[in-house]
C-alpha cells in the first residue's frame, strides 16, 4: 500500500517537474501564432521568424499541405539561449502538423520545408498532464520502493526482482511506443501474428491503414516515426479511425512457417482477443505487445528459479534493454532468448542433481532442458548445438563408468533432438538450397553462396574466422547486444545506449557472484570446454545462415549478423568465467571476506543498478522522444 502511494506521489511529482518550465518563464504559458511579421517564401518551403530579444518556447508547431503522397520533411535552425541547434525531421505521411520539443528561449527561427507547404506556426505552451510521462515515473518508483522495501527477502529471489522490473518498464515502454513500426522487422512478425489470430478461419479483411504496415515503405518505415506526445496521439487517431480488420479492402492471407507458431502465441491470443472484443487497431497492438512482454517475463522467471548458478548474472542478461525493447514490440526472438536460458539453466540443474544423485530430480530437470531447448530452436535451428550442451554432463571430474551407462538414454534423446533439427532445417538449405535467399539483403542467393561454400571450404573458413574475430565485442560485450533497440538505438545513431556499465556489471559478477553461490554447481574445466565449443558451433550457424540467406555473392564480408542473435548463448558462455569457490585465488579470497562483511549492500547494488540503468534507458529512448 505504501509502494503503491510513493508511485502515485512520484508520478505525481514527474508531472509537476515536467511543467516547471512554464513556472520559470511567467508569463509565457498559452498557445501564440508566429506567423505574423514571418518571412515566408511564395511556395512556402521556407520560413523565417524573428522573436525579438526572445520567447520562450516549449514546443513549436508547424502546419502544412503535402505534396500528393509525398513524405514531408523538415529542417528546423535555432538561435536560442542553448546556442545554435538544428533539428532535421521527417514526418509519418498520415500526420497532419509537425510538433517539435523545444524547451529553450528562442531569438531567431529558420525553417526549411521538403514536399510540403507551410501554411502556420505556433507556439504551445500549455501546461498538461502527459499520461504516458506520469505512468512511466509511477512505475519506476514502484519498482525501486518494492526492491526497498522487500530487499532481504529479495535477495534470496532474483526472479522475482526480474519480474517487478520487468514488468514495469516493459509496460511504460509498451505504452508509450508508437504504433507502428518500431523494433526489428515488425511487419514481418506482424503478419505471422495475424495469420494466427484469423484461426479458425483464413484470410482477414484489413483496411489500408493496417496493410500498410505490413512492408517497409513510404507509408510504414521505421525512419518515419513521431518525436512528441502530439504526434504520437494523432498517429494512434489516425490508426483507430482508418484501422478496419473487420470490413477493409485487403483480404490478408500469409502463409506463415509452422515452426514459427509457439513462438507468435501468446501475441496470437491476444490480438484474436482484442479483435473479438472490437477493440480499435492501436488498443489491439498495444494488447498484442503486452502478451509478448508478459511471455518474456514468465521464461526469464522460470529461468532465475531454475537456475543453480548464475541467478543474478541470468537477471542482468534479462534486462539488457535489447531484451526488454524486444519483449515491448512484436518479436519472436523474447521467446526464443527465453526458451534457450531456461533450458542452459535447467541443463546447470541437471547436472547438480546427477551430482547429488537425485534420479528424480535429474529426469525432471533434463524433461524440462530438452522441451525448452525444443520450443526455442524452433524458430531458428541454428541454436541446435546448444542441446549438445548436456553431454558437458560426461565429463565431471571422477564420474564412474557405470554412472555414464545410466545417462545413455538422456543423452540418446538430446541426439536426438539435434539429428531432427539438422536434418529438418539446415541439411535442406544445404542438399537444395533456394535460388534467391532474404530479399532484405539484397541481390542474394542461397545457390550460389553454398556452392561457394562447398567449393572453397578453406576461403570460407578464412572469411569466417575474420568476421568472428572483429565482431566478437558486438556479439557478446558490446551495445549490439546489450543496448541497441530496434530504431531507437543501433548503430547509426548517435546515441549508443548505456553499455559500458552493463560490461562492467558482467566482469563484476564473473568474480563476485561465485563466491556466494550456496551450491556448487559451477561446470568443471572438461565441461567448460565442451560448453565453449558448442557455444562456437552455434556462432558457426549464425554466421553461416546470414552468409547464405542474407550476404550477397561475391561480398567479402558477412552481412545481417546482429548482436541480439548471441543473447541466448551469454549465459553459458559468461560462466565459462566462473570459478569454484575452492580454487578462488587470495585476491578472490580476499574479497570474498569483505563480500561477506557487505552482503546486503551488494544486493542490492545488484536489484537496484540494472533496473536504475533500465529506467534511464526508458527515458532516454522512448518517454523522452514520444511521451511529452
Amino acid at each position: 500500500m505504501i509502494s503503491t502511494l510513493i508511485a502515485l506521489l512520484a508520478g505525481l511529482i514527474g508531472v509537476c517537474a515536467y511543467n516547471a518550465d512554464l513556472l520559470l518563464h511567467k508569463g509565457s504559458e498559452g498557445r501564440f501564432d508566429i506567423m505574423a511579421g514571418s518571412a515566408l517564401s511564395e511556395d512556402g518551403s521556407s520560413l523565417d521568424i524573428s522573436l525579438g530579444e526572445g520567447t520562450y518556447i516549449r514546443k513549436l508547431e508547424l502546419s502544412y499541405e503535402k505534396d500528393g503522397t509525398d513524405v514531408p520533411s523538415f529542417s528546423v535552425v535555432l538561435n536560442g539561449e542553448k546556442g545554435k541547434t538544428l533539428i532535421e525531421d521527417r514526418n509519418p505521411y498520415n500526420l497532419t502538423a509537425e510538433v517539435i520539443n523545444i524547451r529553450d528561449v528562442v531569438e531567431h527561427i529558420s525553417i526549411k520545408a521538403d514536399d510540403c507547404r507551410l501554411t502556420g506556426a505556433r507556439i504551445q505552451n500549455d501546461l498538461s498532464f502527459p499520461p504516458a510521462l506520469f505512468l512511466f515515473v509511477s512505475l519506476s518508483a514502484l519498482a525501486m520502493s518494492l526492491i526497498w522495501a522487500f530487499g532481504p527477502a529479495l535477495r534470496h529471489r532474483p526472479e522475482l526482482v526480474l519480474v517487478i522490473t520487468a514488468l514495469c518498464l516493459g509496460i511504460s515502454m509498451c505504452v508509450a511506443l508508437p504504433r507502428d513500426k518500431v523494433g526489428y522487422d515488425e511487419e514481418e512478425h506482424l503478419k505471422a501474428v495475424i495469420d494466427m489470430a484469423a484461426f479458425p478461419g483464413r484470410g482477414v479483411p484489413l483496411s489500408d491503414a493496417i496493410y500498410d504496415q505490413l512492408s517497409v515503405n513510404m507509408y510504414s518505415s521505421s525512419d518515419l516515426l513521431p518525436d512528441s506526445l502530439e504526434e504520437t496521439e494523432e498517429l494512434d487517431d489516425y490508426l483507430a479511425a482508418n484501422g478496419d480488420y473487420e470490413d477493409g479492402e485487403h483480404v490478408f492471407d500469409h502463409d506463415m512457417l509452422k515452426n514459427r507458431a509457439p513462438a507468435y502465441g501468446a501475441m496470437a491470443l491476444a490480438m484474436k482477443l482484442g479483435m473479438l472484443m472490437g477493440l480499435s487497431w492501436p488498443l489491439v497492438l498495444l494488447m498484442t505487445r503486452l502478451a509478448n512482454l508478459l511471455m518474456y517475463t514468465l521464461l526469464m522467471y522460470l529461468a532465475i528459479r531454475r537456475a543453480p548458478v548464475g541467478r543474478w548474472l541470468l537477471l542482468l542478461i534479462g534486462l539488457f534493454p535489447q531484451n526488454i525493447f524486444m519483449a515491448a514490440t512484436l518479436s519472436y526472438d523474447p521467446f526464443i532468448t527465453g526458451c534457450l536460458l531456461l533450458g542452459a539453466a535447467a541443463m546447470l540443474s541437471f547436472f547438480d542433481a546427477v551430482s547429488r544423485e537425485d534420479r528424480g530430480a535429474a529426469l525432471r530437470d533434463f524433461v524440462l532442458m530438452s522441451g525448452a531447448y525444443a520450443l526455442g530452436c524452433l524458430p531458428k535451428a541454428v541454436y541446435a548445438p546448444m542441446v549438445l550442451m548436456s553431454f558437458a554432463v560426461l565429463l565431471k571430474p571422477g564420474m564412474e563408468r557405470k554412472d555414464r551407462r545410466r545417462l545413455t538414454g538422456f543423452l540418446i534423446v538430446s541426439l536426438i533432438i539435434f539429428a531432427g533439427f539438422i536434418g529438418s532445417f539446415i541439411l535442406p538449405t544445404v542438399m537444395a538450397p533456394a535460388e534467391t535467399g532474404d530479399l532484405r539483403g539484397g541481390a542474394t542467393s542461397e545457390v550460389s553462396q553454398v556452392g561457394y561454400i562447398l567449393q572453397d571450404p578453406l576461403g570460407y573458413a578464412m572469411l569466417l574466422i575474420r568476421m568472428i574475430i572483429s565482431w566478437i565485442p558486438q556479439c557478446f560485450i558490446g551495445p549490439d547486444c546489450t543496448t541497441f533497440m530496434g530504431a531507437l538505438v543501433n548503430g547509426s545513431t548517435a546515441f549508443q545506449g548505456y553499455y559500458v556499465p552493463y560490461f562492467l556489471l558482467i566482469l563484476w559478477l564473473c568474480v563476485t557472484e561465485p563466491l556466494l553461490d550456496e551450491r556448487e554447481a559451477i561446470p568443471g574445466a572438461l565441461q567448460k570446454l565442451w560448453i565453449f565449443l558448442m557455444t562456437g558451433a552455434c556462432s558457426v550457424l549464425i554466421w553461416t545462415s546470414m552468409y547464405v540467406a542474407f550476404t550477397v555473392p561475391g561480398s567479402d564480408i558477412i552481412a545481417g549478423v546482429q548482436g541480439r542473435y548471441f543473447i541466448p548463448l551469454m549465459y553459458p558462455l559468461y560462466l565459462l568465467f566462473y570459478l569454484p569457490k575452492e580454487r578462488a585465488g587470495a585476491i578472490r579470497l580476499w574479497l570474498g571476506g569483505k563480500l561477506e562483511s557487505h552482503m546486503s549492500l551488494w544486493y542490492y547494488l545488484m536489484m537496484t543498478i540494472p533496473a536504475a540503468l533500465l529506467c534511464v534507458t526508458v527515458w532516454s529512448t522512448v518517454i523522452s522522444r514520444f511521451a511529452i
